[in-house]
């Protein structure tokens, strides 16, 4: 018997998009649109913030193009988002879950009837992360602390990251509480080359409570587990900050990333991102390369095969951009901070 076709979420939550009413919708949700309002040739929509405002200082695309959906809010109170972001952080009340939500904007455009009875087939991983309500946030610091902590044993003695890593770090680099297939996750997101401009499209995810991730039993647990597109720019503050600083750092992974961003603060003039899709990923680093354009960058890998594959990538792509770009190799001897501190 052939094997029956998997259904294809991410496909149809697209043609979905493309058939609703994106204003009305948004409407439908609260959002109140700004008096004479049109949408610019770009698809823009001028809005009021959600629980309303004085002036207008949000906007939706209703646009044909990869940013229709999204909602933004030019004020800079929260990241841009697409429908399902925006339902989970505002209409709870009505929506107990993207499911439910997608099943009835599927109706209001028939496309319900493609949908498989059984709502939890096939899904990507993606639909099973639930970034938490903001109203959660005072609880942030209590579970960053324990993820800062760890659980050292006998096998892992340096599985806390005190010292290193501070609850301030997590919150710079865009840590942010989740629950991803009912754990307890920080979820730090990731984008692409538009940045801010369209939601993220991937979080990198790691366990609260250990410092692996069991997500099922035919599957090897991990330190992290990435949700979405596996490739993309991660740490938010220096993203947020990366045209006018004077140097950016490209660590290799996340944990340098929090190392570092811990170490500098919020009073730098160093810019430090990395990448979610692996040291050796050559997609992203072509296609990112211009945002280095006239900077001094570090490129801070592992002393291994992996990471000087990687420094030899990031390199080669950057190098037509940058003022300035060399790689910088760590060890046993010579780590992240070791490094930073010696350019401070």
């Amino acid at each position: 018997m052939p094997e029956k076709k998997r259904f294809d979420w991410r496909a149809f939550d697209r043609k979905l998009i493309d058939a609703l009413d994106i204003r009305q919708v948004y409407e439908e949700l609260g959002i109140t649109i700004a008096p004479n309002a049109q949408p610019g040739v770009t698809g823009w929509l001028s809005c009021f913030a959600m629980g309303g405002e004085k002036n207008p200082s949000c906007a939706i695309n209703v646009g044909l193009n990869g940013y229709r959906g999204v909602y933004t809010d030019r004020a800079g109170r929260t990241k841009a988002m697409g429908i399902r972001r925006f339902i989970e952080t505002f209409c709870k009340s009505r929506y107990p879950s993207w499911f439910v939500a997608q099943r009835e904007l599927a109706k209001k455009v028939g496309l319900d009837k493609e949908m498989p009875t059984n709502l939890h087939a096939g899904r990507p991983l993606e639909d099973y992360l639930q970034i938490c309500d903001e109203r959660l946030d005072k609880y942030f610091d209590i579970y960053a602390r324990k993820y800062i902590k760890g659980y050292p044993d006998a096998e892992h003695p340096n599985a806390s990251y005190e010292g290193s890593i501070s609850v301030e770090g997590i919150r710079l680099c865009g840590g942010m509480l989740a629950d991803l297939c009912g754990k307890q996750v920080i979820a730090f997101p990731a984008w692409g080359v538009h940045l801010f401009e369209s939601a993220p499209n991937s979080h990198v995810c790691v366990p609260v409570y250990s410092r692996q991730l069991y997500m099922g039993p035919n599957v090897a647990p991990a330190g992290k587990v990435s949700v979405g597109t596996p490739s993309g720019l991660m740490g938010a503050f220096g993203l947020e900050h990366i045209k006018r600083a004077d140097i950016i750092i490209k660590p290799e992974g996340l944990t340098d990333l929090l190392t570092i961003q811990t170490l500098l603060g919020p009073d730098t003039n160093i810019a430090v991102i990395t990448n979610s899709g692996g040291s050796t990923e050559r997609a992203l680093p072509r296609e990112v390369a211009p945002l280095f354009e006239g900077k001094k960058v570090f490129i801070l890998h592992d002393a291994d095969d992996a990471g000087r594959c990687g420094s030899a990538i990031w390199m080669n792509e950057l190098g037509m951009h940058t003022s300035e770009v060399g790689a910088v190799e760590l060890d046993e001897g010579f780590d992240a901070r070791d490094f930073v501190r010696s350019i401070m």
